[in-house]
């Protein structure tokens, strides 16, 4: 079983189980601020941040199953980021959206093939 944790800020955290072998995956909170469609995909998927501002520039960070940093993209003036799989391989991955150090939301894709 695998434990990651993201702080969020000094009141609010949240908390990904996954047991491979069972293949549980919980988020312990619903997170509105990120969606990722579509999910699984084979090749690209649309990541948006929900937000009515406009975020001038934030950060995707991609994780995989292991909880490695496998992947890291810089997004400015856009909410959203077509994210391309290039050389990451079929499998689950989390992601995470940060602007000034702070987490808008996180979540889980699937690469498929």
């Amino acid at each position: 079983m695998l434990f990651l944790l993201f702080i969020l800020n000094k009141n609010e955290q949240k908390k990904i189980i996954l047991d491979k072998e069972k293949d549980i995956i919980e988020l312990n909170s619903k997170n509105e601020s990120l969606s990722c469609y579509p999910n699984p995909f084979e090749k690209e998927t649309l990541i948006k941040l929900n937000t009515t501002e406009r975020v001038n520039l934030w950060q995707l960070n991609v994780y995989s199953e292991e909880g490695k940093l496998v992947r890291t993209e810089k997004i400015a003036n856009s909410n959203e980021l077509l994210f391309d799989k290039n050389n990451l391989c079929q499998g689950i991955y989390f992601y995470q959206a940060l602007k000034d150090k702070e987490i808008l939301g996180i979540g889980k894709f699937i690469i498929s093939k």
